[in-house]
């Protein structure tokens, strides 16, 4: 005799959805593994992803700088793009130069100058130019402005003290001798020069990262991380997936599924700005860039070359345009000590609160697109010809 709950029509109902639910989610499953060609495939999609990262990224490790970009590689990467905190995916062509900035290809066949230094461009993302093709990036754009050489020493993930160091490196052991240097300001880049290391996607493991010592502002003591342990953190392969994703993981929909309702916490995206206490430096983000900066130019009066601020926001999301308070402060003490500053701030916020569909064309987001891109290169330029650097005749 069979249990009366059988019998409960909710009881049978609910069955039905279960069951239901059950197969299709069987279906998505096969449907994606065909696709995808994967059928066969009885590995975890998280380590697929993190493998194929791997083969895709775009930097390497690296003793002095924590990790810095390859040397004349060439790759399509993917992006997670988050428009309005849904799930995405973009495609961009990527390729680095052999002495490791990326490539800023002379698309339109412009005549480059041959009597005037390159411009070297420093920062994070931002100038890098993630999500958006070699030509799309406001170096790029800015070379074909200027028709000088740019050179885009962006990297993705760099903090300022890393920009630094690369900067150092280029400057006074290659003994480079660029016409301009411009340093491209983002609040995170700023927030990153007083993190001791990084947290990674998917696992939440601490990647030890190089930083700054300061006192009576200046640079006191350069702490790099173990070259060793950091490459062994560094790479992907190395990673470990928490219970949760090590199970799910192997449902190829399941994944396709979290990606597309809740993507930030299925990635396990951390915010730099909530980073524990122990793995802060004990100096403020704001002075510790300011120090850099003060370094920086300081070099560029003594190597004879000129060095322009840029300072970049992220996009807005909420009805009203936020200001990061440590990017304010830095880019304030920059124009009290007199240096050029493009600040694109005030232009920026002009343009949410009046053209709002204009701003959000400026952003993929959280990065800028070729439109924004453009844009950025173009108020570089208008500073760099107010300077008068470059003769009317020359361009």
């Amino acid at each position: 005799m069979y249990p009366k709950w059988r019998y409960n029509p909710f009881v049978k109902k609910l069955s039905a959805v279960f069951l239901g639910g059950l197969v299709a989610l069987l279906l998505l499953e096969i449907g994606i593994r065909v696709k995808e060609n994967r059928f066969f495939t009885f590995e975890n999609a998280f380590d697929l992803e993190m493998e194929k990262g791997v083969g895709r990224a775009v930097t390497d490790p690296d003793p002095q700088l924590g990790f810095r970009l390859k040397s004349n590689y060439k790759t399509i990467q993917d992006h997670f793009v988050f428009p309005h905190n849904r799930y995405k995916i973009r495609f961009s062509e990527v390729s680095t130069t052999p002495e490791r900035f990326r490539s800023s290809p002379n698309t339109y066949g412009i005549k480059l100058r041959k009597d005037y230094g390159p411009i070297l461009t420093l920062g994070d993302s931002f100038t890098f130019g993630a999500e958006v093709n070699d030509n799309e990036n406001w170096p790029s754009h800015l070379q074909n402005l200027s028709k000088t050489t740019v050179l885009n020493g962006g990297v993705v993930g760099f903090g300022l003290d890393q920009t630094y160091l690369l900067f150092e490196e280029l400057i006074t052991q290659n003994n480079f001798k660029p016409s301009w240097v411009i340093i491209s300001l983002t609040p995170l880049n700023i927030e990153r020069t007083h993190l001791k290391g990084r947290f990674k996607y998917l696992t939440g493991e601490f990647v030890p990262r190089p930083f700054l010592e300061i006192e009576d502002f200046k640079i006191k003591q350069i702490h790099y991380p173990d070259a060793l342990a950091y490459k062994q953190q560094y790479m992907y392969r190395y990673t470990r997936l928490d219970p949760v994703r090590r199970i799910l993981g192997y449902s190829f929909a399941i994944d396709s599924i979290f990606k597309e309702i809740a993507p930030k916490w299925w990635w396990n995206m951390h915010d730099e700005k909530k980073t524990a206490k122990e793995f802060r430096t004990p100096h403020k983000s704001d002075e510790v860039s300011q120090v850099i900066i003060k370094k920086i130019s300081e070099l560029a009066k003594e190597k004879g070359f000129k060095l322009l601020i840029v300072r970049q926001d992220f996009f807005q999301r909420s009805f009203e345009y936020q200001t990061d308070l440590a990017q304010e402060r830095v880019v304030a003490w920059c124009k009290e000590q007199g240096l050029l500053v493009v600040d694109l701030h005030p232009k920026l916020k002009q343009l949410f609160y009046e053209n709002t569909e204009k701003y959000r064309s400026f952003f993929l987001p959280p990065h800028m697109t070729n439109q924004g891109n453009l844009f950025v290169a173009q108020e570089i330029w208008n500073q760099i010809n107010q300077s008068g650097d470059f003769s009317a005749d020359s361009h």
